[in-house]
Parts: C-alpha cells; structure tokens; sequence
C-alpha cells in the first residue's frame, strides 16, 4: 500500500514537473527482444552434444565390460570353491577363500572408483558443451538482436510461443562450429 503511494506520488512530482516547464531529457527506452533456448533439445540434436553423449556411453560401455570381467573371474573362483572344495586341504581352502574375498573388494573398489571418473567425466562433458554453447548462443542472440536468451527448462517461463524458440539456430551455430 505504501509502496502504491509513493509510486503515485513521484508521478505527480514528475508530472508536476513537466507541467511547469521543465522537459525531461529524452532517452529511448531500448526494445528488449526475447528468445529462448531448449536445452535439452539442443544437448540431443546438435553434433556436439551427441557427440559428448557417445564420450560418455563408451566409458560406461568400457567399464561395464572390465566389471563383467572381473565379475566372471570371481565367479570361476568361487566355483572352484564349490567343486573342489571338499577334496582341498584347509589351508588350501582358507587360501581360496580369501582370494576370493580380495576379489570381492577388489570389485567395489573398481565400482566406486568408476562411479567417481563418471561423475568427474560427466562434468568435463557439461563444462565442454557450456563452454562451445555460450558463443553460438551469443552469435544468434546478436544476429537476432536479441536482448535476452532463456533457457527452457531450467528458467521459469510458463509459456512461450514457439516464434521466440531460436533452439534450431543454436544447433545450426554449435555444428557450424564444430565443423571448424
């Protein structure tokens, strides 16, 4: 309520103002044109970003292979376990049975370390992709004269029509420039 008063009171002052003569410089308002970017869309359909997606399917491709691996030589070894078992020695057998415990802590140790790199090459990836995005989202903006880019979905935009949408634009840059 205040605030609607004293916004209703500077209008006087300012009207009260030109009234008496004084004029107001003349500044134009600049026009802010507005656009936004998909992000997503643009992650998933531009050169770049599909090819950071490949980088990160491979490593996991990678690692999903070493893990079977190891998975399968801790599954011999525990069947040798089981089969021979009962004919081994005791101390053969407590041998056995740590190894196969060194293997099974061996595989976690593999699994954490994985999840760490992933997460360490899913970042290198997202800052990769930020860095190549930010100038072809500015040579667009520019081309466009636009005064503000959003970004769906991150941005609280309720609505938007799909005229202001310059994702295909974006894309288009980032894979010109990829080429490059």
């Amino acid at each position: 309520m205040r605030r609607t008063f004293i916004t209703l009171g500077l209008l006087v002052i300012a009207t009260a103002g030109t009234a008496a003569g004084q004029s107001e410089p003349e500044t134009a308002s600049p026009v802010a044109r507005i656009a936004f970017l998909d992000l997503d869309r643009t992650s998933s359909e531009s050169v770049l970003g599909n090819n950071l997606r490949v980088r990160l399917e491979a490593f996991q491709f990678e690692r999903a292979t070493e893990l079977e691996e190891r998975d399968q030589a801790l599954q011999a070894e525990e069947q040798r376990l089981r089969d021979a078992g009962s004919v081994l020695s005791e101390d053969v057998r407590l041998e056995l049975s740590r190894n196969i415990e060194k293997f099974r802590i061996d595989r976690q140790r593999f699994l954490e370390d994985v999840q760490a790199d992933y997460v360490g090459l899913q970042q290198q990836v997202e800052q990769e992709f930020q860095l190549r995005l930010a100038p072809a989202v500015q040579r667009v903006a520019e081309q466009n004269a636009l005064g503000f880019v959003f970004v769906r979905p991150n941005a609280i935009i309720l609505w938007a029509d799909a005229a202001f949408d310059i994702t295909d634009d974006v894309i288009l840059e980032l894979d010109r420039a990829n080429n490059d």
